[in-house]
């Protein structure tokens, strides 16, 4: 995970990485038509092979700054799952067949990690935002106007998932393609 907050060097000391894990579920095939049959029919998410989702929570304090309120003690939580298939432990395709599994599985987590590294934006760019958040006057409203920052920011990363799910096809213009 420390390789996914690398892209936001101002405040990734300031994210907290609660969770970074891979849900696996198992495929087998002696060939590659036997292993994409696998993947369809072993998959947990629908319609693709793999899936990364992200939650960032936050919390903080505030208090008076002279004539504005502030946010003190900011904290941003991340947490990542990634589902992805592996051949089962007592699955040893052929040779050209395992290189073929291998590339497409190398290929498929690269994709994943791009997701992963959305939501590892949007929680730096979270961070940043609420530990620079005043308001003007009383503390009054605050709250709801920092929270409604946070969520502009996960609602941007989120659209960020789906632009590039469109623009790769779902990885097949990155070469996410068992044949």
């Amino acid at each position: 995970m420390a390789a996914l907050l690398a892209a936001t060097a101002g405040a990734r000391a300031n994210v907290t990485v609660l969770e970074d894990k891979v849900a696996w579920y198992e495929v087998s095939g002696a060939t590659v038509s036997e292993l994409r049959a696998s993947l369809d029919a072993n998959t947990p998410v629908k319609g693709f092979d793999a899936e990364t989702k992200w939650w960032v929570d936050w919390r903080y304090r505030w208090k008076p700054d002279g004539q504005n309120c502030a946010l003190t003690n900011v904290e941003v939580m991340l947490r990542v799952e990634t589902t992805f298939p592996r051949l089962g432990s007592e699955q040893r395709p052929p040779v050209e067949v395992l290189g073929k599994w291998r590339d497409y599985s190398d290929r498929l987590m690269a994709h994943e990690r791009n997701h992963a590294r959305h939501g590892a934006q949007a929680a730096a760019d979270i961070y940043a935002t609420l530990a620079a958040f005043t308001v003007a006057g009383a503390c009054s409203g605050i709250e709801d106007n920092a929270n409604a920052a946070a969520m502009k920011l996960i609602r941007k990363a989120n659209q960020a998932d789906e632009d590039y799910d469109r623009r790769t096809d779902h990885g097949a213009t990155e070469g996410v393609v068992l044949q």
